[in-house]
């Protein structure tokens, strides 16, 4: 298709909900997200936002095709199985297997803690040379404001990522993922959608920037060859701006840490530290910690304070820790400080890298006051 063309066949089939058999309810343990899902066949049903009684999609699901001799859909090609991910956890797990064993999706639902976002990670399993011809398609089925007609899908690119946004008055979704997407479209159901143009010959031949005012379905084609193991999101909002910030802010954050967010147990570490003073000046102490949800780590430190002019002092500090966070790669390593103060007044600096997290660059000015009562 070319570029910037609409999808034909306006306004498409008539739109149609999914089963009402569920297999799975879930959504955040905060109030602060309004958002909803449902599960069954393997795959994402109806997700409500902002109240429990507005559903937004029909249906959201994995397509599968080598590109020459099959094609799958989850809902009706893939055996699938259901579980929970963590007895304490608000999270689905779905395996969904090829009949004939040649490969097989795991995917872990969670609603984000607290933004209005559905994730999805999903791992691509199975033979390697089998799993190197495969391409895996996202399809999307929305139904804005209880509606599947007057829905318009568009392509978008934000903050240089490539989304798929859906719209209808006021309520708007947008749909990414932590990899790339190699090729996305917009279509009208039963006549341009994604669904219809791998069914004809295992390719994805269409590639529409937008389906206008219709019952729509966006599709996207995940790039593979970055990682066989990505997150899906699902966001919510009023205006572009609304569901294309809760998306981006939500994958920002690796899917191990959003998970961790949403088991109940209550956060339990338990410390051991101690704290040795080499000299007047020179400080130094340990910490031993073990966090139930996470590995055990120490964490070590040393101060030296040095008088600079009159009551005014300077303070040198550095740190060491261990600590990892689940999927998260260079939160343990060093962190340096500095002070300087004078009764009542200091001032502090502090300068930590969180690998890939970022950095995380502190600061803090502190007064004390001395108050009186009169007899």
């Amino acid at each position: 298709a070319p570029e910037s063309s609409e999808a034909f066949g306006r306004p498409g089939l008539a739109p149609r909900w999914t089963s009402s058999s569920k297999e799975g309810l879930g959504t955040a343990y905060s109030t602060a997200s309004r958002l909803w899902f449902t599960l069954s066949h393997g795959i994402l049903n109806e997700v409500y936002f902002p109240t429990v009684d507005s559903p937004q999609i029909r249906d959201l699901q994995y397509l599968i095709t080598d590109g020459e001799t099959f094609f799958h859909e989850e809902k009706r090609d893939l055996e699938t199985r259901l579980e929970y991910i963590n007895e304490h956890s608000l999270g689905y797990r779905l395996t969904g297997e090829d009949p004939r064993r040649r490969y097989r999706i795991v995917k872990e639902v969670i609603s984000d803690p607290h933004l209005a976002c559905v994730l999805i990670r999903t791992r691509l399993e199975g033979d390697e040379a089998f799993l190197k011809k495969l391409r895996l398609y996202v399809l999307l089925a929305p139904h804005l404001e209880s509606r599947g007609w007057e829905n318009s899908a568009a392509k978008a690119v934000v903050a240089g990522r490539d989304l798929l946004v859906v719209s209808r008055d006021q309520v708007q979704l947008a749909l990414g993922a932590s990899i790339p997407f190699a090729r996305t479209s917009c279509g009208f159901v039963g006549a341009s959608d994604g669904w219809t143009d791998l069914r004809d010959n295992f390719r994805m031949d269409w590639e529409f920037e937008s389906a206008s005012e219709g019952n729509v379905a966006v599709m996207g084609e995940l790039d593979l060859s970055v990682s066989r193991e990505f997150t899906l999101g699902l966001a919510f909002g009023f205006g572009r701006h609304g569901a294309t910030s809760v998306l981006l802010q939500s994958l920002g954050l690796p899917f191990t840490l959003k998970y961790q967010q949403t088991v109940k147990n209550l956060p339990l570490t338990l410390k051991l530290g101690s704290v040795f003073h080499a000299s007047e000046r020179w400080l130094t102490s340990l910490d031993i910690a073990a966090p139930r949800d996470n590995a055990p780590y120490f964490a070590v430190g040393t101060e030296y304070l040095m008088p600079v002019a009159g009551s005014w002092s300077f303070a040198g500090r550095l740190g060491y820790n261990s600590q990892t966070l689940g999927d998260i790669t260079g939160v343990s390593g060093l962190s340096i400080g500095i002070g300087i103060g004078s009764n009542p007044l200091s001032f502090d600096y502090a300068f930590v890298p969180l690998g890939g997290l970022g950095v995380s660059v502190r600061a803090k000015t502190t007064s004390h006051f001395q108050f009186g009562l009169m007899a």
